[in-house]
């Protein structure tokens, strides 16, 4: 019997911990001091590209995040997107992404809203495309 699930779709919560700038993710980006980790998801297509993606969040507001980014993230091969929420590390075709938002925008966080406090103002999404073809 053959499987035809157009995705494999698998979560794995952890419980949340707080990260800072030199336990980053294996992004290749450093990570915001005192973000702390709600969840995980890695979504699998037919063709095996693997889409990862962990999500955090901060007391700190979007502003002073993306503030720190620039300054941390200035030299390297990451850009800033012109509206303003993300930075990628190609601009054309980003393998990976750090996605900026607010608790209430829309995105894949919203799914795990119930672990996202209150006292959240932003939240932080970092992403990856990774090929899984043999």
């Amino acid at each position: 019997m053959k499987n035809k699930p157009a995705f494999f779709i698998s979560l794995l919560f952890f419980s949340s911990c707080i990260i800072t700038p030199d336990t980053a993710p294996e992004y290749g980006i450093p990570g915001y001091p005192g973000m702390t980790h709600f969840a995980w998801q890695s979504v699998m297509t037919q063709d095996r590209q693997e889409l990862v993606w962990d999500g955090y969040y901060s007391v700190d507001s979007p502003e002073k995040v993306i503030s720190y980014y620039k300054i941390k993230l200035s030299g390297t091969a990451f850009t800033f997107n012109a509206s303003g929420e993300s930075f990628k590390d190609d601009p054309v075709n980003p393998t990976v992404v750090l996605t900026l938002l607010t608790p209430t925008d829309p995105g894949p966080h919203t799914a795990f809203k119930d672990k996202i406090p209150a006292s959240a103002k932003s939240v932080l999404i970092f992403s990856r495309m990774m090929n899984r073809r043999k």
